[in-house]
């Protein structure tokens, strides 16, 4: 059996996620395990853009 490659894996995650009414759920996760506030993904990509160009 093939594996799709990541990016659709990806993409295929979101679409459930959405399709689950859950692309928006906002959990406490990452707070309660590490102690600090996740960073959003807009957040990321900006501290990260240098990585990519």
């Amino acid at each position: 059996m093939a594996r799709e490659p990541l990016p659709a894996q990806a993409e295929n995650m979101i679409k459930a996620a959405r399709t689950a009414g859950r692309a928006g759920v906002v959990a406490d996760d990452i707070t309660y395990l590490t102690g600090i506030a996740p960073r959003t993904f807009r957040r990321w990509c900006e501290e990260h853009a240098g990585a990519f160009r």
